[in-house]
């Protein structure tokens, strides 16, 4: 849990914006072809999807659990995986501990914080369709390279293009 405390606390965006969204999104999109992986991802900013892309092979379900998992970040401004590991540690369940709907939040790996400076959360990125480990690795690391190439003024796509950012 300590990974993922510090992980919250070192992926925060500077600005975000529905370009940053399409960028970081077709970086997921890109790993999960090369890796042939059969999940879903989407990127929402107060609950205003920017980016969604589900694998030929992905269930139906995989969409439902983006939506639990979303959730779950949106009301504790945590990570799902943290949420996850939490409950198994206090051996509790959110429905019990927190009172929110089972059908609506789930406390499973693969939903993270968008998170901006002097801001706070201000949306998800969210996998589903790998363990949950996996689902929150993967979206940690596409954070973890947007910030490392794209923060510091590189822009890996060279779209040259400006747009509104959430700030």
């Amino acid at each position: 849990m300590d990974q993922i405390v510090h992980q919250e606390k070192q992926l925060v965006f500077s600005r975000f914006s529905s370009v940053d969204a399409m960028r970081i999104g077709h970086w997921m999109y890109e790993r999960a072809v090369e890796q042939e992986l059969n999940i879903a991802i989407r990127i929402t900013v107060n609950r205003r999807q920017l980016f969604y892309w589900s694998a030929d092979g992905a269930s139906p379900d995989n969409e439902k659990w983006i939506s639990r998992k979303e959730n779950v970040v949106y009301h504790f401004y945590k990570s799902s995986y943290y949420m996850s590991l939490l409950m198994k540690q206090k051996q509790a369940n959110l429905a019990v501990k927190y009172g929110v709907d089972p059908n609506e939040h789930v406390a499973a790996g693969g939903a993270f914080p968008i998170t901006l400076s002097g801001v706070g959360v201000v949306g998800a990125i969210t996998v589903s369709g790998l363990s949950q480990q996996e689902d929150h690795q993967f979206v940690v690391d596409a954070i973890e390279t947007f910030l490392k190439n794209c923060e510091g003024g590189i822009d890996f796509y060279a779209s040259g293009r400006k747009a509104s950012t959430y700030r």
